[in-house]
């Protein structure tokens, strides 16, 4: 539901946006990751992650597949939040992770890094955006 909240945030500050869209489109990309799991960064110069995650599209339907496409291709600022919101997701688990002694600065970083790049082309300020939200990863 981050990507929910965060909507609303951006929405507040006179952007437009359609906040259900974006948790929408967020949890349809979750749903994607149920059929072929959250495949680490590493594996996609194995696979094609991509095509791995059209796969499901046939089973799913066809609106369920525009948003997906939607996501893959970050077409809209929605489809943006919702990639903000997997960014930062990854992130605080990987903050669990490193209190459990796991290895996993990587993640961290990669994680808040691209969430980093993403609210930079969304032209809102991480800081502002995460305040109260999801404290110590900016």
């Amino acid at each position: 539901m981050l990507a929910l909240e965060i909507s609303f945030r951006i929405k507040s500050s006179g952007i437009s946006i359609d906040p259900y869209k974006s948790a929408l489109i967020a949890l349809t990309h979750d749903l994607t990751e149920g059929y072929i799991g959250d495949l680490p960064k590493y594996s996609s110069s194995i696979i094609d992650k991509r095509k791995l995650e059209e796969a499901p599209l046939k089973e799913m339907g066809p609106e369920l597949g525009l948003l997906i496409e939607e996501f893959l291709n970050q077409s809209s600022i929605e489809s943006k939040v919702a990639k903000l919101s997997d960014y930062l997701s990854t992130a605080l688990m990987a903050r669990e992770y490193l209190k459990m002694g796991f290895n996993v600065e990587d993640i961290l970083e990669s994680s808040v890094e691209g969430a980093k790049r993403i609210a930079e082309e969304l032209n809102v300020g991480i800081d502002d955006l995460l305040h109260g939200l999801v404290e110590g990863l900016s």
